[in-house]
C-alpha cells in the first residue's frame, strides 16, 4: 500500500527527516485511522509496518497525548528486520 500524508508525517517524525525514497517505500500493513487534534490538524492515530527504502521494516505507534492541558502527537518506532 502506498504511504499516506499523515504516515509520511508520522514517519518523518520518528526518523528526524524527510530524507527518505518515499515512491520506493510502501506500508506493510495498518490498524488505525486518521483523525484531527485539537489544533485542527489532521493525523493518523494508530499502528503500521512500513518497509522504508534502503532503511529496512519499521513498527510506528501513532498517538494524541495530554500534557497539562495541552494536546501533543506522538511516533514511537522500533525496528523489525
Amino acid at each position: 500500500m502506498e504511504i499516506t500524508n499523515n504516515q509520511d508525517y508520522a514517519i518523518a517524525l520518528a526518523l528526524g527527516t524527510f530524507n527518505y525514497h518515499r515512491e520506493k517505500s510502501y506500508v506493510i500493513c495498518e490498524s488505525g485511522r486518521d483523525v484531527t487534534d485539537k489544533n485542527g490538524c489532521s493525523v493518523f492515530v494508530g499502528e503500521f509496518a512500513a518497509h522504508l527504502h534502503y532503511r529496512g521494516n519499521f513498527n510506528f505507534k501513532c498517538y494524541l497525548e495530554e500534557i497539562m492541558g495541552k494536546q501533543f502527537y506522538s511516533v514511537d518506532k522500533e525496528k523489525t528486520w
